[in-house]
């Protein structure tokens, strides 16, 4: 029996460090494993044998026991760059809810009357429930599904607080209720039947909580988005009065114009001709399209950004050609957020005297290139928002990564200062 045991113990602690790593490594989006929590994997296990060898005393299986989740905690702390808080809350609500579990089926089966050795039930469940859980993570991992650590981040941080206290809570009603701390067997039965509607409770309104603030932040994030893109057609309507506005005044004095050049040349005034011409043309260029993407929709996106752009004393430029077969919808979501991205970083550069934006695109081999310069002096390679609304605010880049994702592309951040570079990839659609 203390062979299975041991056997058990081995495989469930070492299920818990995959299982952890793997979770986390969702959580953060891909953030690959450091080596240094692999080397601390061994002395772990090592402190896992111990605690299960029938030899050792009371105190040092106290000792023991520490050291073993010290290590625990070092290994995850260890695997990631940054986000301590994090990996600590999801180490800790990750032993939580394991030690909730199996207890918790445990008391259940023994309420009707079942009973067996509960010790091996215990890990036995607990290592199949880990086993289930292992291929889930694992599986997610191949497909590079990341809407769970998306869905990690939406969620307020005061829900994490409440689901924390919430697990500590159950775990102790659990320990309470397998306690033998009365003869009265029936007693204890009420008590354990109280003690498993609590524990149902608790677990029903955290799940309503928890989805009704991510419902929320999702029909907040829908109502924001529509007022963005109110805001955007508003503004392209703008910058389209202002060309039509240009366009009849150069109208209205057109006849003007033409007897000006007239007088020129009967005049054998050529120079002069020719430089009262090219003002003319500047000015029609300056009222016309000042963007030829070869795609309509880009053109308006960029040319509304720029009359931005323009208030703030510096333009857009752009170089290359973007595809007509992008849909508008993922060219918007992609191409208006990186923009406005891009006049953020701009508007907060403590230097405004060298301002730019530059945008570059290519097609290759069908695939949509495309480059974003910018002016820059962040260094915070999150890339959380200035803005001071952050609930709904921040997500542009998010945003732009599920498109991208969704065309089978990749994007990526090669400079943050004292340029922003941004780089996106993706396949373009087959021509019908």
């Amino acid at each position: 029996m203390n062979i299975l045991i041991s056997v058990l113990e081995t495989s469930l602690h070492l299920l818990f460090v995959f299982n952890i790593l793997i979770l986390l490594e969702l959580i953060l989006n891909g953030k690959k494993i450091r080596r240094i929590s692999c080397v601390l994997v061994f002395p772990y296990l090592v402190s896992v044998l111990l605690n299960t060898y029938p030899g050792i005393t009371y105190i040092g299986g106290i000792i023991n026991v520490f050291l073993m989740y010290v290590l625990l905690f070092a290994i995850t702390m260890t695997a990631f760059k940054g986000s301590k808080l994090t990996i600590t809350y999801v180490t800790l609500m990750f032993l939580l809810a394991d030690s909730i579990l199996s207890p918790f089926c445990l008391l259940v089966i023994q309420t009707f009357g079942f009973e067996f050795n509960s010790t091996v039930f215990i890990k036995s469940f607990s290592l199949g429930v880990n086993i289930l859980l292992f291929s889930v993570l694992f599986s997610s991992k191949k497909r590079k599904i990341t809407e769970g650590g998306n869905a990690f981040s939406l969620i307020p941080k005061k829900m994490y607080i409440l689901i924390g206290i919430s697990a500590m809570l159950m775990s102790l009603m659990v320990g309470f209720a397998s306690y033998e701390y009365t003869p009265d067997h029936t007693y204890r039965s009420v008590m354990s039947v109280l003690i498993i509607l609590l524990i149902i409770i608790m677990l029903v309104l955290i799940s309503y909580t928890v989805i009704y603030c991510l419902s929320n932040f999702y029909y907040e994030r829908m109502a924001n988005l529509l007022n963005k893109q109110i805001d955007n057609q508003l503004q392209h309507y703008a910058t389209y009065n202002r060309m039509n506005r240009q366009l009849a005044e150069f109208r209205h004095d057109h006849k003007n114009h033409m007897i000006c050049l007239s007088t020129f040349i009967k005049k054998n005034m050529n120079k002069e001709a020719l430089e009262y011409l090219e003002s003319i043309n500047n000015r029609v260029a300056d009222s016309m399209n000042a963007y030829s993407s070869g795609n309509l929709i880009a053109d308006a996106i960029l040319n509304e950004k720029n009359s931005i752009a323009e208030q703030e004393g510096y333009s857009i430029s752009f170089s290359g050609a973007i595809s007509n077969s992008i849909s508008a919808f993922d060219l918007c979501t992609i191409l208006s957020n990186a923009l406005d991205n891009s006049v953020e970083a701009c508007r907060n550069c403590r230097d405004h005297s060298n301002l730019h934006i530059s945008v570059d695109c290519q097609i290759k081999n069908n695939v949509q290139f495309i480059c974003i310069r910018n002016s820059s002096d962040t260094t915070d390679k999150k890339l959380r928002t200035t803005h001071k609304d952050k609930f709904l605010h921040g997500y542009g880049m998010y945003n732009i990564r599920k498109t991208v994702e969704n065309l089978n592309g990749d994007i990526s951040v090669s400079s943050l200062s004292p340029e922003f570079i941004l780089n996106i990839e993706f396949l373009l659609a087959p021509k019908k």
